[in-house]
């Protein structure tokens, strides 16, 4: 039998449910995009690895979070503002980068993620939202075998365990946790965002949604600026996302 040390944060090794929140939308163990196959333990000793090495013996997300969890991978904020022009632009650090700084905001832990499982799945793309005062998240998503798989790298590497959701199956226990701290799966991300859409507007919230694709890192640089209670989200001119839903006409998306 497997220790439970192959259990981290709120996550369970073992896991076995499928709960669904809407059509064609569930909450599935993370498991579910493959099983671990090492203990928290053994992670520890791959901390001064080369990271290719590491790269290379990931074999599934549940990995990487061990493996972020047990370098001591810590929340901090790892921007660079500059100021170009008239817009104050932040710089953000890529995925190898906050590996090896053990730190970094939700960009970084999100391309952290992907760069070390890019060999794995089919494809890794990044989900970005803005809320009404400018503050934004990123989370991943994984496409494999036609279904997309949505959840938080954050919540799970350096979010509070009080505050995150108990992977049991138990519906009851989202309640005032991280709602994002679940692995979701669904066949079109839009489906994702109009249930979350639902949640936020119960309580009139109004947060624009893109879908960041073609990305090695989530983020390079991106300036929000909140102009007479308008949000313009700018993006340099090269820089592809596509809008998946926005609430009303407060968020404007502009390149420069």
């Amino acid at each position: 039998m497997i220790s439970k040390e192959y259990n981290v944060r709120n996550l369970v090794y073992d896991a076995n449910f499928e709960v669904k929140l809407c059509k064609d939308l569930y909450w599935i163990p993370m498991n579910y995009l493959g099983i671990p196959k090492r203990c928290n333990e053994e992670y520890l000793r791959l901390k001064d690895c080369n990271l290719t090495y590491v790269q290379d013996i990931i074999s599934c997300v549940y990995d990487a979070i061990q493996y972020l969890n047990a370098i001591g991978f810590s929340e901090k904020k790892d921007v660079t503002i500059r100021k170009e022009g008239d817009l104050n632009w932040e710089y953000h650090t890529s995925g190898i980068e906050a590996i090896k700084n053990t730190y970094g905001c939700c960009t970084s832990v999100a391309s952290a993620l992907k760069f070390l499982c890019q060999n794995v799945y089919e494809y890794i793309g990044f989900l970005f939202y803005v809320r009404p005062d400018t503050s934004n998240h990123v989370l991943c998503y994984i496409k494999q075998d036609g279904f997309f798989y949505i959840f938080d790298p954050s919540a799970h590497v350096y979010g509070s365990v009080q505050h995150t959701i108990k992977e049991n199956g138990n519906i009851k226990n989202m309640h005032n946790k991280i709602f994002t701290s679940i692995c979701f799966r669904t066949r079109n991300l839009s489906n994702f965002v109009r249930y979350y859409q639902r949640i936020l507007l119960y309580n009139n919230h109004y947060f624009i949604f893109m879908d960041l694709f073609d990305k090695i890192n989530s983020m390079e640089k991106m300036a929000i600026v909140n102009k007479n209670n308008k949000i313009f989200i700018y993006f340099p001119e090269y820089f592809n996302c596509n809008v998946l839903c926005k609430n009303n006409d407060i968020y404007s998306i502009e390149t420069a």
